[in-house]
């Protein structure tokens, strides 16, 4: 799918953004990457990530950086406005996933998920509240990381 955008963009590079994960790659002589993300990078490390694109007179070239931020006022945001509490068991795992750099956002509704459909409600995406209480209670937030989960 990759192939078929690069073929129908006729800019020399493309930037792609939303997963998270900082990565770059040459196709058809074309430079594609993501810089990653400022808050809530998702390749196991910590930090704000950025991208510096830069001509080098030749060709594009893409330098990934990180930047180290405390993560102290923002779990004492989660705690102090409520939203820890407000968003339960999935703003646990969003915070999770920024106090990691893993996924566990991802991780925490693939558990909720197959619980649903253990239960055999199959035919919506909708999940019903007594088995996000089962997810949110079954899940290995130990194994998740972070200072929440402890």
């Amino acid at each position: 799918m990759l192939d078929q955008i690069v073929g129908e963009t006729g800019e020399a590079v493309l930037i792609c953004g939303h997963t998270h994960i900082p990565w770059q790659k040459v196709i058809q002589g074309k430079l594609i990457f993501n810089p990653g993300a400022v808050c809530g990078p998702l390749d196991g490390t910590l930090g704000a990530q950025y991208a510096l694109l830069q001509w080098d007179g030749h060709r594009w070239q893409v330098e990934h950086h990180r930047v180290e931020y405390d993560l102290e006022p923002l779990r004492r945001s989660f705690c102090e406005n409520g939203l820890l509490e407000a968003g339960s068991y999935l703003a646990r795992s969003f915070l999770l996933s920024i106090e990691s750099g893993r996924n566990v956002a991802e991780d925490f509704l693939a558990h909720a998920k197959r619980l649903k459909n253990e239960a055999g409600i199959e035919n919506t995406e909708y999940i019903p509240d007594d088995i996000w209480e089962r997810a949110g209670q079954s899940f290995d937030w130990g194994e998740a990381g972070g200072s929440i989960g402890r």
